[in-house]
């Protein structure tokens, strides 16, 4: 029985590691303007060994946005990267820190339930799009989970709260953004070990991190303390520009749909009559406090004091929380003689909803494969050749446009030469440009833009009304010919 067990437990890890490696695809990375901050890291490095400055990407750290533990974190990966630049050392990290995510949710779930309950939760949550999202680019989200559930595993297992502050600490410097998630959790340490113990433990490691992070960018000369960069961070992007500040629970149902669709959204529902048909009650319920909390708290930031716009990536850990609490629910429903059927069954399903959306993510073409297509397709035709990247979406059919993302002036394309469309990441969107006004052209390559593919890169950024624009003014890549 023993060894049947570290056999299940050795097939998941398989499973878990296999999956990830299966979509690594290095033509991914820099295709959002936020990835623009690892390339720095290495160039931090680089210019610290040249001038024997060796604080100075410690310096550097606290001038990422806010993100200082990014920088930190990132560093090793980057570090390897400087030897070695021609090898996606981030992407191997990210691999591994996304498997790693879901390794301690299955070893916290054990741990808290048991281990059926730890092989279907972590199996619901594999089969899900949402994990994956980021493993293909240099950004700090998944980096920041894990940190919060290191912490969470050192408090589940050993009871060591302080540790768990510390942790929880280290993942805000990783991310602010995720602080919506950290402000419920005293109050439920509170309840839950009805004592004020745990709390303070858990405030005094954030509190900890967060005073030493401030006293090291002021005492080693950066060029703006941590305090002060968290400041100008947090006015953030207003919705004139990007995102909706609508209803958090509207904006979640909607990213459901788009990352994993109607079956998934059907899991998290079970959820409400699932909470009824269970009978110990004292840990679920708690953890379905914890939801309510940090999705009151989503709705008040987002919606009610309109201070904070819904992204993809801030929505995510409370959409993977909820559909690994239908997990949760889901073995404790059944009862013992259709236990084993009905989870099977569920699984089943899960996964023939998961694959097909799992081979099209493994297939995007991104803009760097679709230039190195397009060059490839003039290479065998011709010795010589003029080819530029541009970049033309209709940014006028806004009812309030930005005025600094209108464009007054474009030059027209010159006859004769050859032209990429659209081979980057493109903000905002309105529809497509007539490119009958850029020049007299011939239609070479055409491939659907994977912001109109995968629809879960259209909830970073983009306004509800955009979303709805590139469903029924779909973007493509194209190469182009400028006829004389």
């Amino acid at each position: 029985m023993i060894r049947s067990r570290y056999w299940l437990i050795f097939i998941l890890v398989v499973i878990i590691f296999f999956t990830r490696l299966l979509i690594f695809n290095k033509d991914a990375v820099g295709f959002w303007a936020d990835e623009s901050r690892y390339p720095l890291l290495i160039a931090n490095l680089d210019e610290a060994y040249k001038l024997g400055n060796y604080l100075l990407p410690l310096k550097q750290l606290f001038n990422i946005d806010a993100r200082p533990g990014a920088g930190l974190f990132y560093y090793p990966p980057a570090f390897l990267e400087l030897q070695n630049p021609n090898i996606p050392f981030a992407l191997s990290y990210n691999l591994i820190i996304n498997s790693l995510l879901l390794i301690l949710v299955f070893f916290i779930v054990k741990k808290i339930q048991n281990l059926k309950a730890a092989i279907v939760t972590t199996l619901i949550l594999t089969f899900s799009i949402a994990p994956l999202i980021y493993i293909r680019h240099t950004l700090p989200y998944d980096l920041a989970l894990l940190l919060l559930l290191i912490g969470l595993f050192l408090y589940v297992y050993f009871q060591k709260s302080l540790l768990f502050g510390l942790f929880a600490g280290l993942s805000f410097l990783t991310y602010p953004s995720y602080y919506y998630y950290l402000i419920p959790i005293p109050f439920i340490l509170i309840l839950y070990n009805r004592s004020l113990k745990s709390a303070l433990h858990f405030i005094i490691g954030i509190s900890l991190i967060i005073i030493t992070t401030q006293f090291l960018s002021v005492s080693i000369g950066s060029s703006t303390s941590y305090l002060q960069s968290l400041k100008d961070q947090s006015g953030g992007v207003t919705a004139i520009q990007q995102g909706d500040y609508m209803p958090a629970a509207s904006y979640i149902g909607e990213y459901i749909l788009a990352v994993d669709g109607y079956w998934n959204l059907l899991l998290i529902l079970i959820i409400f009559p699932g909470i009824f048909l269970i009978k110990s009650r004292k840990k679920i319920l708690f953890f379905a406090i914890y939801l309510m909390l940090v999705l009151l708290i989503l709705e008040t930031f987002s919606h009610i004091l309109q201070k904070h716009v819904l992204f993809g990536r801030t929505v995510r850990p409370l959409y993977l929380l909820t559909l690994g609490f239908s997990g949760l629910l889901l073995e404790r429903v059944f009862s013992k003689r259709i236990y084993s059927f009905a989870l099977g069954i569920i699984l089943i399903i899960t996964f023939l909803n998961h694959l097909p959306r799992f081979l099209a993510y493994k297939s995007l073409i991104y803009p760097a494969q679709f230039k190195q297509t397009a060059r490839s397709y003039l290479d065998v035709k011709y010795d010589k050749y003029e080819i530029e990247d541009t970049l033309f979406v209709n940014y006028w059919d806004s009812e309030n446009p930005d005025p600094e993302l209108v464009w007054h002036f474009f030059k027209g394309g010159e006859s004769g030469k050859y032209y990429t469309m659209n081979a980057v990441q493109t903000f905002p969107y309105f529809g497509n440009f007539n490119m009958d006004e850029f020049c007299k052209n011939e239609v070479l390559l055409k491939e659907p833009h994977i912001q109109y593919i995968f629809q879960p890169y259209q909830f970073e950024g983009y306004k509800k009304v955009m979303r709805e624009k590139m469903e029924k003014d779909p973007l493509y890549y194209q190469l182009i010919y400028c006829k004389i």
